[in-house]
């Protein structure tokens, strides 16, 4: 690092660690990493009435790990004295770990026990205008 580059905010809360900005103030660059990982929650089973099941044998089910690895790069060009314009290139899902949004939960449900709403590696380009 050089001595211009800051590292504005590290939070590190149980097992979630966020990653503030990094980057040279003089060159309005700018490089945010964000990195999570939790270990599975719970979800409660229900029945075909949406009743909530106690399952006294077995462990509480739980989703798989969750492990999202996002980061955002951008820079800003001064077009005028009060205005900038801002380019940004975000990464989202960067490791492409599957990481589950939702579950099939009912015992009635022919797919119960299915993880889905996963979202994949991909790339969003922004453009914002700073006034």
């Amino acid at each position: 690092m050089k001595e211009t580059d800051t590292i504005v905010a590290v939070v590190a809360h149980g097992e979630d660690f966020s990653f503030g900005e990094c980057g040279s103030p003089m060159a309005h660059e700018s490089f945010s990493p964000h990195v999570e990982y939790r270990n599975g929650f719970p979800y409660q089973t229900v029945n075909h009435l949406q009743q909530y099941v106690s399952l006294p044998e077995e462990p509480q089910p739980r989703y798989p790990r969750y492990f999202p690895l996002d980061a955002r790069v951008s820079k800003d060009i001064n077009v005028s004295l009060k205005h900038a314009v801002r380019l940004s290139l975000n990464g989202i899902n960067l490791s492409n770990h599957a990481n589950y949004l939702q579950v099939h939960n009912n015992t009635g449900d022919p797919q119960y026990g299915i993880f889905f709403g996963n979202y994949g590696r991909h790339i969003l380009a922004d453009f914002d205008f700073l006034f």
